[in-house]
């Protein structure tokens, strides 16, 4: 299963250190949640990836 949360702005358009009189900035992150459903023992992964970003991955165990 996978989503897709859009673009997240990087620092690319940011042509300045933060001023009050230049444009603000778009936020370079954006919340995520997932209810996941599992047996009540075991493991879990998630992964998470963009093609810029690179590859996160975490597992958890289920008690």
């Amino acid at each position: 299963m996978s989503q897709d949360i859009g673009h997240l702005a990087g620092r690319d358009e940011r042509t300045a250190p933060w001023s009050p009189w230049m444009r603000e900035w778009t936020t370079t992150q954006r919340p995520v949640e997932w209810l996941v459903r599992a047996p009540s023992a075991g493991q879990i992964r998630v992964t998470a990836s963009a093609q810029r970003a690179g590859l996160h991955r975490h597992e958890a165990d289920l008690a």
